[in-house]
């Protein structure tokens, strides 16, 4: 629902990208999504308690934020209040919440990178103290302030509220930002500055945060909203256990996200017609679009960056007429500033417990069925262990989990009283965001060998495809000590990367009767790969072997190739263009790959 009234001549943008001052978007008449029934619904459920809401990146958790703290707080006069939610739901349908909380806002978003020499203490003292500063004196609270305020003084300014008859509403958003960055970039500043000692609530400064808001309970009536990406921190950080995760509550599914409808009357009032509407949202459904929360009525787009899109569609006329045209530019689709993820997906995009996942979900299945549910509690040691133990259901489904957090993946379908669940990548540009986790270096390497040896076809040498499989096998070892552990079924996942190219299709395990008497029955190729303007298709049998013996390798190549040849690929099913097919016979040693052709046919 657009706010009513026009936008104000000379204000910021009428898209409002980057921007999540609600008092500022509304006086300026910016275009604004109304998600205030929220309100209503969160009170039912969490206004008298300790809560958590965590959503993807860039989906306006933020902007939520400072809204619920513009309606709760009682420090805004009843003509603002009014002018502020004048036509939206809550404004209609107000609750007894309203302008009737102390409100002390947190953000703990970092404003420089966070590396090994982070001090996570300092950086909480400042953000307390500056919060606890701009609280003081608006509500002009009877506190002294001698010196910086610190972690301590949170109890001794809730209790000058409550001393009042007051009420506190703390809102802290973005809480596990900077614990994100520190497991990417150094696990034991994280483990200090998060994880702490187990049983002892004050042994990090992160917890001894949050067990300073659960001990302010006694001193005035508090209620807490914390939003972030992933319940990862929650479980690290156990001293925090009185908050309910509301994440996962179907009630909460409509909150989050622009849909088509929203989309179409931002563009409407903004000017464009139709026509223009219609190849707009042709683009931002297949890049924007596919998030599915639990309890949502329908698939949303993400937020921030469909604001980024609108803007350019609207003020530049060079992104207009190439949407139209059907030819716009992928740096035009996303600024570098609004990725969809967090950079430990570079981290997990080559993980042994994502191979499987990844393989279905970037091949021909595009889905991932789990064991179970969304996983809705993990630790960071959880992630750690992927890359140390085997692959089990458990540890894919909490990749799955992880990524699902983070917006790399989504429900596939709605999810069902029972699991499994089913998850599914959202849209075309997070597809492209796991293809650029790779280093330039290699997708250049990959997609130029690729392209050349289905320009080939039948005549194809396995030279060329050993420098495709050389550089994925040691790209898929390079975070691994034990390269013994890329094992092929690592691999399969890493060989996902050559849809990187459009035209390139890859399936995996895919189901094949064998034509010789000893393997009578069913088997599984391990790849097959299709290009959709060659006549060609590559069918190829994997072997992992340990050491780079010259006997091990020419027995594996021997295995492979006969295993290869006895499938019968007439009843696998092929792409009408395709003519031909080879079969490729690829063995992996721990520094070494071996590709044999072992023949063509028609």
């Amino acid at each position: 629902m657009l706010r009513a009234g026009a936008h104000v001549l000379g204000a910021p943008a009428f898209f409002p990208v980057g921007r999540s001052n609600f008092k500022r978007i509304r006086a300026s008449g910016a275009f604004y999504v109304d998600h205030t029934r929220f309100l209503e619904v969160w009170e039912r459920v969490g206004e008298d308690g300790y809560t958590t809401l965590l959503r993807p990146p860039r989906f306006g958790k933020t902007l939520m934020l400072d809204m619920m703290a513009a309606y709760y707080d009682a420090g805004v006069g009843a003509d603002e209040h009014d002018r502020l939610f004048h036509g939206l739901y809550i404004g209609e349908n107000p609750t007894s919440g309203a302008r009737a909380h102390h409100v002390l806002r947190l953000n703990l978003a970092p404003s420089a990178s966070v590396g090994a020499s982070f001090d996570m203490q300092a950086f909480l003292d400042d953000a307390v103290d500056d919060a606890l500063v701009d609280f003081v004196e608006r509500y002009n609270l009877a506190v002294q302030r001698e010196r910086p305020f610190e972690m301590r003084d949170i109890k001794r300014v809730v209790g000058a509220v409550g001393r009042a008859g007051g009420r506190v509403m703390v809102l802290i958003d973005e809480y596990d930002r900077v614990a994100n960055e520190l497991m990417v970039k150094d696990k034991d500043a994280y483990a200090r500055s998060v994880m702490g000692v187990s049983g002892e609530e004050a042994s990090s400064p992160l917890r001894s945060l949050l067990t300073t808001f659960k001990m302010a309970q006694d001193r005035a009536p508090v209620t807490l909203l914390m939003t972030g990406l992933t319940p990862i921190v929650l479980a690290d950080v156990s001293a925090y256990n009185v908050a309910r995760n509301l994440t996962l509550r179907e009630e909460f599914g409509d909150f989050f996200g622009f849909t088509s409808g929203d989309i179409e009357r931002g563009l409407t009032t903004a000017g464009h017609g139709s026509g223009d509407i219609a190849a707009a949202l042709a683009v931002m459904r297949k890049w924007y679009n596919g998030y599915l929360f639990p309890g949502a009525s329908q698939r949303v787009f993400n937020p921030q960056i469909s604001l980024h899109f609108m803007d350019l569609f609207t003020s530049s006329a060079r992104v207009k007429e190439a949407t139209l045209r059907g030819v716009i530019a992928p740096d035009d689709l996303v600024s570098r500033n609004l990725r969809v993820t967090e950079s430990m997906l570079s981290v997990l995009a080559t993980s042994r417990a994502g191979a499987g996942p990844l393989a279905k979900l970037l091949g021909g299945d595009a889905t991932y069925t789990l064991e179970g549910r969304v996983v809705d509690e993990f630790r960071f040691s959880d992630l750690m262990r992927w890359n140390l133990e085997g692959v089990e259901s458990e540890s894919e489904d909490k990749f799955c989990s992880y990524l699902y957090y983070h917006g790399a993946l989504t429900f596939a379908e709605k999810p069902g009283m029972l699991p499994p669940d089913k998850l599914s990548i959202p849209n075309e540009l997070v597809r492209r965001e796991f293809w650029d986790a790779l280093p330039k270096r290699l997708r250049d390497a990959v997609l130029k060998t690729l392209d050349a040896a289905f320009a080939a076809g039948p005549q194809a040498s396995a030279e060329l495809w050993e420098d495709i499989f050389s550089a994925l096998n040691e790209r898929s070892a390079a975070g691994i000590a034990d390269t013994s552990r890329v094992d092929e079924h690592a691999f399969r996942g890493m060989l996902l990367w050559m849809t990187g190219n459009e035209a390139v299709s890859v399936q995996t395990e895919v189901a094949a009767p064998r034509q010789s008497s000893e393997g009578a029955g069913t088997g599984r190729v391990d790849l097959v790969v299709e290009h959709v303007k060659s006549p060609t298709r590559f069918v190829i049998e994997l072997k992992r072997v340990k050491g780079s013996g010259p006997k091990a390798l020419a027995g594996a190549v021997e295995r492979a190739a006969e295993q290869v040849a006895d499938y019968d690929l007439s009843a696998v099913p092929k792409a009408a263009h395709v003519t031909h097919d080879v079969r490729l016979a690829v063995v992996l040693a721990d520094d070494d790959v071996v590709v044999r052709v072992v023949g063509d046919e028609e």
